[in-house]
């Protein structure tokens, strides 16, 4: 059950996904993932805007620790120390100075650095182009069809431990994880107008409240998904033509 107000697909836009493919596992996984995308594409709020619950996080945070660690009256401070430990007992700490202070000094510190970070009298630049939300719907693509289907023959090797790391971990995988039905390659990466891909991005993009394509966005996405392929695939080839 997702929250009031959190971003979700029309029923033309599920009817969609349906035609392009998608099945109802990965438009539940794709769900998830438009919160993170409204979160890069949603309008930035005002530098001013963002700095004051900074000031106020840090400003309350301070004041709770000195508060805390300063003499209150007796039947007070039992009061709070009978009434937090009854409803935290597990936390860590002979008094509830001794465990909160150290979090709240280091919630004030957290506070002032990112008040330090916004732009002071300048626009701040938005995170549209960013890749990162179209790398969750590929992840989210990949899962919804690994519950249906089960596990693929695909593996992300890591080639740092040397060419016999690659060839036991490639045994390994395919032992471990027999292929399930194969992925579909169009909802694989694609920046080709008219691929399946590319439209089922747009559709979470338009779902998240983006009204414009996330063309750049997309652009290095696929940029950096076809350069980590290539690299991978040289060095498995390299790992066996050593084996060879």
């Amino acid at each position: 059950m997702f929250p009031i107000g959190f971003p979700d697909f029309t029923d033309d836009q599920k009817s969609r996904l349906n035609e392009l493919g998608v099945i109802p596992e990965q438009v539940h996984e794709l769900r998830h993932t438009l919160a993170i995308v409204r979160r890069y594409v949603r309008r930035r709020a005002a530098n001013n805007d963002i700095a004051e619950p900074l000031r106020d996080v840090a400003r309350l945070a301070s004041e709770l620790a000195r508060k805390l660690q300063t003499a209150m009256v007796p039947e007070a401070a039992m009061m709070i120390e009978e009434g937090y430990w009854r409803a935290r007992p597990k936390d860590e700490g002979p008094t509830v100075a001794m465990h909160m202070c150290p979090r709240l000094d280091a919630l004030t510190a957290a506070a002032r650095a990112a008040i330090d970070t916004v732009p002071n009298g300048t626009q701040a630049r938005t995170s549209v182009g960013d890749p990162r939300p179209i790398r969750a719907i590929d992840e989210a693509l990949l899962d919804g069809w690994v519950k249906r289907y089960g596990p693929m023959a695909r593996s992300w090797i890591d080639p740092d431990g040397g060419e016999d790391a690659v060839i036991a971990a490639m045994v390994k995988a395919a032992e471990e994880n027999p292929p399930g039905k194969p992925f579909p390659a169009r909802h694989r990466p694609s920046v080709s107008d008219g691929s399946a891909y590319r439209e089922i991005v747009g559709i979470c993009y338009a779902a998240a409240g983006y009204e414009r394509y996330p063309k750049r966005a997309l652009q290095a996405h696929v940029k950096a998904y076809n350069k980590e392929r290539h690299e991978l695939r040289a060095s498995i080839d390299d790992a066996l033509s050593k084996q060879e």
